[in-house]
């Protein structure tokens, strides 16, 4: 079960790839990573790493019918 949340961490990940995640979002992500949800994504400049949602994570999104430009 994914919690709210964790769902409105999954969207932030689909708008910003995660560069501008609150500390309680970026909290969530490891445990969404290692759950399949998002993944790491090229593009980061070290300092803000980049991650990006997949296809399990875009589903959690779908079944929501939560989109990128809601929360």
């Amino acid at each position: 079960m994914v919690s709210d949340g964790e769902v409105a961490a999954l969207v932030e990940v689909a708008r910003s790839a995660g560069t501008d995640l609150s500390r309680d979002k970026q909290s969530l992500l490891p445990g969404l990573i290692e759950r399949g949800y998002v993944a790491p994504a090229s593009g980061g400049d070290g300092i803000h790493p980049r991650y990006r949602l997949t296809a399990s994570g875009q589903a959690i999104l779908d079944e929501r019918g939560v989109g990128a430009n809601e929360s």
